[in-house]
Formats: structure tokens, sequence, C-alpha cells
């Protein structure tokens, strides 16, 4: 049986209106059309419904059909939420503004759910486009930041981010994650005298004449600076500071955007590249996106990303590194506030549950002059 006769099957188990036996069993058909009616009619995909499922530990196309009623309660639940996640993002696109008091603060949007929305992960192989393409569309797409416009949009479609394609004109940070396909310069200049310039292999290492190997994956330029300098000692004459090691050449990673952004799909980008800078390239998040919540996803491992936060310390975009096929997904924003009047930047916020209304002004730029005097 392929995947999606499977998944299917495991859908219409709970949702349809059968049981199971010999003759059933062969009517895949039969099955297909029934789960699909009712994905239909509660508004959902079988990519987002299949995503959550194995968010939740639920990995569907690996279920023995003889043991389907062990999921039922789970299936159930996640056909539930999804539907009301989706009800509750069309409820978002309704945001308006249109007070006239000094200040006024809306409460647009307060939904669990919501804020823990999952990607629709598609099924099928995401296309990949390069970071040029990818500019053009965005340009073309994204409209200029205004006052009804959740604060923290504007840095994705202002060229704020700058977007590296090769090393040149950047500055590399000693965080930098080496990772195979990078390509060091390492120059010696003491006692011994030496130009290597090796790519890191597909085991993580490089090799210099004469060397046993050097193993930089998964290290900080930093870090990398320290292990060649004990290594290469053994074979050259040099003092510190008579080693300068460079990056020639980053890597290629692809990286996927998922959720309320501009653009989603595969994206080729140069690892030089903070997640940011992929946001950017993505064209930021939708109108309804949210800016405090974006997660960053390697593996097991998620990150949350706030851009409040970074727009306050823009050093912090260096702990968010990239390596292949990291995931960035923009739920839907939580909680939004407008604040209207005797303020320096009047517009709709994003706040987190334990933000109170000082942090609010705080982010509006305080109360303005006429305001205070």
């Amino acid at each position: 049986m392929n995947i999606f006769k499977h998944f299917m099957l495991l859908l219409t188990f709970f949702v349809s209106f059968f049981v199971i036996d010999g003759n059933a069993q062969s009517s895949y058909n039969f099955y297909i059309k029934t789960g699909q009616e009712e994905l239909q009619k509660r508004g959902l995909t079988q990519g987002e419904v299949r995503a959550r499922l194995i968010e939740k530990g639920i990995d569907v196309d690996n279920v023995d059909p003889l043991n389907y009623a062990n999921y039922q309660t789970e299936v159930m639940e996640t056909l539930d939420e999804l539907e009301a996640e989706k009800k509750a993002k069309s409820k978002i696109k309704n945001i308006s503004s249109n007070a006239d008091s000094t200040i006024e603060v809306t409460d647009t949007i307060n939904t669990k759910s919501v804020a823990e929305a999952v990607p629709e992960i598609p099924e099928t192989t995401m296309k990949e486009d390069s970071a040029e393409d990818i500019l053009m569309k965005k340009h073309e797409s994204v409209k200029q930041q205004d006052s009804t416009a959740i604060y923290g949009h504007g840095i994705f479609t202002d060229n704020t981010l700058k977007i590296f394609h090769t090393t040149d004109g950047a500055k590399v940070p000693d965080t930098y994650v080496l990772g195979k396909g990078d390509e060091i310069h390492i120059s010696i200049f003491g006692d011994s005298q030496t130009d290597i310039q090796e790519g890191i292999a597909a085991d993580g290492s490089i090799q210099p004449d004469g060397n046993s190997k050097i193993f930089l994956k998964g290290l900080t330029l930093a870090q990398a600076r320290k292990s060649l300098s004990k290594s290469l000692s053994k074979s050259y004459l040099f003092k510190p500071g008579q080693m300068v090691i460079t990056l020639v050449t980053a890597r290629n990673v692809l990286v996927n955007v998922f959720g309320e952004a501009t653009i989603t799909g595969g994206f080729n980008i140069s690892a030089l590249n903070s997640a940011y800078n992929v946001l950017s390239v993505a064209g930021g998040p939708t109108d309804i996106g949210s800016v405090r919540n974006i997660q960053l996803i390697r593996g097991a491992e998620h990150y949350n990303m706030d851009v409040y936060a970074f727009m306050n310390n823009p050093f912090l975009q260096f702990k968010f590194d990239l390596q292949n096929n990291d995931i960035l997904y923009i739920p839907v924003a939580k909680k939004l506030v407008t604040i209207k009047g005797a303020v320096k930047r009047p517009m709709i916020y994003e706040m987190k549950d334990d933000e109170t209304l000082s942090s609010l002004i705080k982010y509006a730029g305080g109360g303005n002059e006429r305001c205070l005097s």
C-alpha cells in the first residue's frame, strides 16, 4: 500500500462511518474518497493533518492497520485542533484600528491553539530557488510597512538585513559553525612558513599534506583556530599570533520556511547568513504572522526567535546560525495590541502573556513630547 493510501486509510478509520472488514480493506478508493470529503468539510489538507500527527509522535507511514484503534483519540483531537485553528486564523484577518482615544489598547486575539500551530509540511519535494530569484519575488509581493502593520515586520522588507552570497564583503563571526563544504585558508608565518587551503570533507575533516585528519565540522571558527593551532604545531614551528585562519568559501545550506511567511518553501542560501537573513529573503511574516514566537527547528531541538529582542540587540542574530535542513516556522501572532495617540510609534504590537502596559509603551517609543509637557 503506498503512503498516500495508507494515510487516508488511517484517517478514514476514525472519520468515516464504517468498520474495516475483509471486503472494506480492498476498497481503497472508497476509503480515500471518504477521508478527502471529511478533510474538505473541515477545511483541512492531508499535509497539515499528517504533519500534526507526526509532531505528536505518530508515524503515519508505518502504523499497522490492525492497530489503528490505538490512535483514535489522538487523531480525532488533531482534527478538532486544526479545524479550530483554521477558524481562528480567519478571524485575525479582520484586524481594524478606527478609534480616536489618546492611547487606545485593543487586544486583537489571544488564542492558545493558534500560537501552538504546527506548519503544514508538503509531501512533495520542495522547490529550491536561488536567493536572487527569491529576492525578486519578495520585492514584487511585499507591501510597504505602515501604521497598520505589526511592529517588527518592517525589518524584513526594508533592506535592514543584507543577504550574503559569498564571503566577499562579509565579516565572518567567530561564532560561525563550520561544516561540510566550507573551505578554509591557513597561513603560517613563523619559523615555518606555509599556506594551506582545504575544503571540509564529508566526514567533517581536512587533511593537510603530511598530517593526520583534523576534524572541524561542528566547531565554531574560534574553536577551529584553537584545534588547528594545536594539531599543526606538531608539524610546523610558529608562535601564538603567527597563524591566520580565514574562511575562503562558505557552504550553501537548504533551509525550509513554513507557516505565515510571505514566501514559503526551500531556500538555498550561504551559511554565512543567520536565520533572520533567511526570513528576509522569504519576505518576512505575512500580515498575521508572529514576530515574537518564530521557531527555528533543528531535528528534536526548537529555538524561539523574538524579533523585538533582536531589534534591541542585533548581536542575537549570531545565536541563530544555519545548518542544512533547518526549518523556520512562523506561527500566527497570538496576541496583538494596537496603541494610538500620544506615543512616538503608534502601531500594532505583538505582546507576550507576561508583558504589561508599560512594556507596550516602551515598544512604542514612549510618550511624545506633547504628551509629557
